[in-house]
């Protein structure tokens, strides 16, 4: 049985679905990540957080609906993330969630 990596699976999701990453970055502070949806606009554009996946869906009477998804850490506030579509490229950003849980240690 040949086993594929999650970054294969979803890179072969995206390709199949004309997604093309151009950068994704996890920074200490930040989450980047710029895709390339030419013919689409913010309006045409949604962008969902389900499990640990950025699920973005593109759709409009032109092009039809793409679909990708892109792994997102936990780590990352949610509640913090921006998007927006300019010249073809539909850029992502959350900040990291200063937020931890403490446990504690027992006997």
């Amino acid at each position: 049985m040949i086993k594929y990596s999650d970054k294969e699976i979803t890179d072969a999701i995206n390709s199949m679905f004309n997604f093309s990453r151009q950068h994704e970055h996890e920074y200490d502070r930040e989450f980047k990540l710029e895709v390339k949806v030419p013919g689409y606009s913010s309006a045409d554009t949604t962008v969902d957080v389900l499990g640990g996946n950025l699920v973005v869906v593109c759709k409009n009477d032109e092009y039809g609906e793409k679909r990708g998804k892109f792994r997102f850490s936990d780590v990352f506030d949610k509640a913090s993330i921006k998007a927006s579509v300019k010249n073809g490229i539909l850029k992502i950003t959350a900040q990291r969630s200063d937020t931890s849980t403490k446990i504690i240690v027992t006997d």
